[in-house]
């Protein structure tokens, strides 16, 4: 049986959070505390349905702040104004994603705003689960004198950097590989009770579960997209 705790429904009055009965954390990773969780769907597999379903849909446009140029030592700040970023006023999700996200019995999401938001501009009812272990892969970053680039070169170097094993001030390729995994085993018990769960995900984040899913048996593309709303479906027979 899935924890629950914690269910976000959507509404045309807000958002509402309820159900925190028997609350369950666990650790994904030491920069990933916490599970919050509640399964509002069906709790057996169809008889009619052959296989199950996961789908990996990178999240909206963020609206991201614009500081201008800054230096290394800045760029924690700027990391955390991103983290608490919504989605942008009028951006959409095509309508592939719409009806693929509403096609699923299960949504997921990691606990930052702009995944949150995201499952609502989808027009999902109900976020099912909110995961840290879902987050996007912590950036790297160091406090050296340096000039003032724009908060976009910072993010392509540190983030070549770290596939090259620099984790300074985030978590190691090892630990982020750890957490698509865990991640990728917490999609398949969903949908092992839902039969179709929709991660409403980050872009390295889901082609690193992508990886776990395939490795795992999982049939689909190797990576579920990296444009804003682009997603990827896996499948695995029953």
């Amino acid at each position: 049986m899935l924890p629950a705790t914690q269910v976000i429904e959507f509404d045309e009055a807000g958002i509402h959070i309820r159900g925190w009965e028997n609350k369950t954390e666990s650790v994904f990773s030491p920069s990933t505390p916490g599970i919050y969780s509640a399964p509002e769907y069906p709790e057996v597999i169809s008889e009619r349905s052959s296989q199950m379903r996961i789908v990996l849909l990178r999240h909206g446009e963020p609206d991201v702040p614009s500081p201008g140029k800054l230096k290394a030592s800045e760029i924690p700040r700027w990391i955390e104004l991103y983290n608490a970023t919504g989605l942008k006023i009028g951006h959409r999700p095509s309508r592939e994603a719409i009806e693929i996200a509403n096609d699923c019995n299960a949504i997921v999401c990691s606990d930052l705003p702009r995944s949150v938001e995201s499952a609502r501009a989808l027009g999902v009812k109900k976020v099912n689960h909110i995961e840290s272990v879902f987050r996007e892969m912590a950036l790297p970053y160091a406090r050296f004198p340096s000039p003032r680039l724009s908060p976009y070169m910072w993010l392509v170097l540190f983030r070549a950097l770290w596939f090259l094993g620099y984790s300074a001030n985030g978590e190691s390729l090892h630990e982020a590989r750890l957490r698509a995994s865990n991640g990728a085993n917490r999609l398949t018990a969903i949908a092992e009770h839902s039969g179709s769960v929709l991660l409403v995900g980050h872009g390295i984040t889901n082609r690193f579960i992508a990886t776990e899913l395939l490795s795992s048996g999982w049939k689909g593309p190797g990576d579920p997209g990296k444009r804003y709303w682009e997603y990827g479906v896996y499948q695995y027979a029953i």
